[in-house]
């Protein structure tokens, strides 16, 4: 259930940057459980973007 809910989380913020001329780059993940009050199990996940910038080749002569 949480994994479908992070794929999920992660095409809305790729189509938002995808929007604004950013692609993903790269994404991790880490899960832990906790057994303390409030505790559950637990996803973190890291997406880092980059900049596209698009340039036009040079004709050549």
């Amino acid at each position: 259930m949480a994994l479908r809910v992070l794929a999920v989380a992660t095409v809305f913020k790729c189509r938002a940057a995808a929007s604004l001329g950013y692609r993903l780059h790269t994404i991790s993940t880490a899960a832990s459980g906790s057994k303390g009050p409030g505790g559950g199990d637990r996803i973190q996940a890291t997406m880092v973007f980059e900049r596209i910038t698009w340039s036009h080749p040079s004709p050549l002569v």
